[in-house]
């Protein structure tokens, strides 16, 4: 099973494309147990943000990711930056 759910929330409405906010939440039971019987689990939450320049015709997005895997005990296992 997995969910999730993300969204975008433009702070410029003249100038969308200028560094909006973007957020999202992903839940995960993931098809590999660690141990025999386990039921391992995934959750990470990211947020981000971009631009446009040159025209439109150019862009950088940023982004930041934290996930959490787990069988008992949550453990943080990533953190990204792209």
């Amino acid at each position: 099973m997995e969910l999730s759910v993300g969204g975008e929330y433009a702070r410029n409405t003249q100038r969308v494309s200028n560094f909006p906010l973007r957020l999202g939440v992903r839940y995960a039971t993931l098809p590999f147990p660690v141990t025999a019987g386990g039921n391992p689990r995934e959750f990470s939450l990211s947020a981000g943000t971009g631009f446009r320049f040159a025209q439109d015709r150019a862009a950088v997005d940023l982004a930041v990711e934290q996930a959490w895997r787990s069988e008992t005990l949550p453990v943080a296992i990533a953190f990204a930056v792209t």
